[in-house]
């Protein structure tokens, strides 16, 4: 249900847009929703190495030698 609050909420707000005849608005959440979720779907996950992990031995050795 966590998962689902977000869309539910967005899917509320463009009803009540369009209840109240603002349809471009609702439109403009809608595809502004629409974008963010895409993004957020194909955007390029971080490189995670070994410097990243505190709990990594070798990041502990390198964050060492900055010191």
């Amino acid at each position: 249900m966590k998962v689902l609050l977000p869309w539910l909420a967005v899917l509320a707000v463009v009803l009540l847009l369009d209840a109240l005849h603002l349809g471009v608005l609702a439109t403009a959440v809608a595809v502004t929703w629409l974008v963010y979720c895409v993004w957020t779907w194909v955007r390029p996950e971080r490189a995670t190495g070994p410097a990243e992990d505190p709990a990594d031995p070798a990041a502990r050795r390198v964050e060492a030698q900055y010191r």
